[in-house]
Formats: structure tokens, sequence, C-alpha cells
């Protein structure tokens, strides 16, 4: 009997044991089962929480838009006091003409012509190449005082991808792109400044070196002939074959903040005098063209260009003159300008220059100018943001051929407000 008691425990032991914890811990007698504890001594399972709802996605951010477009001005009036005429009083080249004896008198002028007007606009075309285009006007293209023409400066599109840029349209040439201070009208040209705007097709390729922190730039375009010079003289087409222009240039800070800048440029030019059936009726444009700019400390410095060529009108060289067709000569010039510069604080910039432009004489005939020349100096106030006043004095002299010299002094004040 003991045996049987024995086997019926053990076996009653074994099958409450083999249902699990839970069947234990209903029993009532803690003796009939010494082997299952009353409790699981392991760590119960962490609850397996329910997954979280998913947080709303955040909306896509919209496309860049195709095209940004920035307006942009200037709102400016220009006073100006002439001691002797020039050539006009709001547009000068040189000191004009007069006959012996004549005591010529002075001009004052007032307008707003060089007042401007632009749109900035770009264009994202692929993630790595964007468009770049300026359309821009002032007012200095004749008309009556009252009711001025719009005289277009630039209208151009760059397209960029990489090291290279590909520009279509009206924007400055590649020759002589500095300007001085002096002058807002006619930047000096014709007294040893060189350059204008003008239709072109341009390449460039940029390669930065030294960290981002230095330039060197190529640059090719093919260009209008005549567009400068007003179709020329007695009958300038504008030849079968566009000018051809080049420009290499080097841009790395040195010694200060400023960029010390050194570049050079070529013309070169073939064009036709349509109207002109005796003699030679074809003529070469050429020149060589250099710019400098040397920073001594942070906004203050020299700059200045020089050139050197033969019928050099149509970019601004040999005071308007290109072409003696008296003689059929191509009129040899030679000119520069130098400035020095100063922005001592963030509302006054200083600048005192002078420049010279020389053609030949042996290529001219009586009465025509040969040397021209001035000095200025010009201070630039600005009293509140996007604010300037300015007030430049210039010594302007101009020597004809077989005349007398002429000398003019002119002061030019103005009021500008940029936006």
């Amino acid at each position: 009997m003991q045996v049987r008691r024995v086997s019926v425990g053990f076996g009653l032991a074994f099958t409450l044991t083999a249902a699990g914890p839970a069947f234990a811990q209903q029993s009532q007698d803690p003796r009939a089962y010494p082997a299952a504890p009353a409790v699981d001594p392991r760590p119960p399972e962490p609850a397996t929480a329910a997954p979280a709802p998913a947080a709303p996605a955040e909306p896509a951010p919209p496309p860049p838009p195709p095209v940004t477009v920035k307006p942009y001005g200037i709102l400016r009036l220009d006073i100006i006091g002439d001691s002797a005429p020039f050539n006009s009083p709001q547009s000068p080249i040189t000191v004009s003409r007069f006959q012996p004896g004549v005591n010529p008198s002075g001009e004052f002028s007032l307008h707003p012509r060089l007042t401007r007007l632009g749109l900035d606009a770009r264009s994202r075309l692929a993630p790595e190449v964007t468009i770049d285009g300026k359309v821009e006007i002032d007012f200095q293209n004749g008309g009556r005082e009252s009711r001025a023409t719009p005289r277009m400066r630039h209208a151009y599109a760059e397209l960029s991808w990489g090291a290279y840029r590909l520009l279509f349209g009206q924007t400055w040439q590649l020759v002589s792109r500095l300007i001085p201070m002096a002058n807002a009208d006619t930047l000096m040209w014709g007294v040893g400044n060189a350059g204008d705007r003008a239709p072109q097709l341009r390449i460039s390729r940029l390669t930065h070196f030294d960290d981002g922190k230095g330039l060197f730039s190529l640059e090719a375009a093919a260009q209008m002939i005549g567009t400068v010079d007003n179709a020329g003289q007695a009958g300038l087409n504008f030849g079968s074959l566009p000018a051809v222009q080049a420009r290499a240039a080097l841009q790395a800070l040195l010694w200060t903040t400023e960029p010390f800048v050194l570049a050079t440029s070529v013309h070169f030019a073939t064009e036709h005098l349509n109207e002109k059936v005796v003699g030679q009726n074809q003529f070469q444009q050429v020149g060589v063209f250099g710019e400098l700019v040397v920073p001594f400390y942070r906004k203050n410095g020299l700059r200045g260009e020089a050139f050197l060529g033969r019928n050099l009108s149509d970019v601004r060289g040999g005071i308007g003159q290109g072409i003696n067709p008296v003689r059929d000569l191509e009129i040899r010039a030679r000119g520069f300008w130098a400035e020095l510069y100063s922005e001592p604080a963030k509302w006054l910039a200083l600048g005192v220059g002078a420049g010279m432009d020389d053609p030949n004489d042996d290529d001219l005939e009586a009465g025509q100018a040969t040397l021209n020349r001035a000095g200025w100096g010009v201070v630039h106030f600005r009293p509140f943001d996007h604010s300037r006043i300015g007030v430049e004095y210039l010594y302007w002299v101009t020597d004809y051929k077989e005349e007398p010299v002429r000398i003019a002094h002119r002061v030019n004040g103005h009021l500008q407000w940029e936006f």
C-alpha cells in the first residue's frame, strides 16, 4: 500500500508539474508539490507595446521656381558746370574747337539721364547647369531733355556649367574691363580709357586655385563691327566677319583682402568703307590692352589701364578717330589712365587720377584732335544706405593739329538713390 501511494503521488506530481505554473499557483497545499515554486522566479517578459501610429509624412518642399527675377535700379540727378564748351555737355569726350579770338562761355546742365532700371534673372536647368540673364537700360540716348530716349546697356544671358561660361547678347567688351571713378557718363573714353558694350557671343573658362582665393580666366568673343563707332566714317558697314577679342586675367589675394588683378586682352577686326570709291576701302583694327589693380591695404590701392594699336575708334581709343580716309591711313594711338582710390569708411570713397589718349600726329589732318588728357578728383559720400552724394572736378585739355590748345574746368555733382 505504501508503494502505491508513492506511485500515485509521483504521478500526480509529474502531471501537475507538467501542467504549468498557472495550475500550481491555484493549489492551496504547498506540501504536495515541494519542487514547484509558488511564483516563477524569471522576470516577466516585457509586454509588447502596440506599434505607435506612423507620424504623418512631412510634405515635400515645393520645387524651386523655374526662374527667379530681381528688379533693381538707380534714380540719379547730375548737376554739371563747364568753364568752356565740350563736344557734349553731358557726354564729354573733347573740349570743343572754336575760332581764334572767340572767348567761349561756359555751359550748365542738369539731367536725370543716368537713371537706370534693370532686371537680373536666374534659372537652374540641371544640377550643375545654371543660366543668368540681365536687361538694363538708362536714358542717355538723345531726345529732348524732358523726353529722354532709353538706351540699352545690357541684354544678355550666360550659361554656366562647371568651369565654363557661354554668354550671348550685349554687355561689356573683353578689352579694358576697369572703370575709373570720374565721369560716369562717358567713363573717360577718349582720355585713356577704352572698351565699351557691344553685341557678342563669348566663351569663358574659369580656373580657381589656392583654395578658391585665386582665379585665372580665359575668354574669347566674336562681336559686331561698327556698333560703338555708329557704323563708322564714310559708310562703314558691319564687315563680312565679326571682330574677335580675347582676354587672359589673373586675380589673387596676396597681402590684403582685396584682389590683385593683372590682365591682358587683344582686339582684331577688318572693316570696309562701302561708300569710299577712290583709294583703299578695307582697313584693319588691331589693339593690345592691359589692366592692373594693386591693392595697398583693404579698399585702398592703385588701378589703371593702357592700350596700343591702330584704328581703335570702335573700342573707344584714338579720341574716337579710327581712319583717315583722305590718305587711307589707320590712325595709330596709345593711351593710359591711372587712379589712386581709397575707401577709408563705409560712407566715404575718394579717388584721384589722370589719363591720356595720344593718336599719332602723322596720321591726322589739320583740325583733328592730336592729344586729349585730363586729371580728376572724386568724393563719394553715403549719408544713408542705398544713397550717394558725389562731387568731382576735372581739368581737361584737348590739343588740335595746327590749332591752339583748348582747356576746360568741369565740376560734376550728383544725387543718387539705389534700390
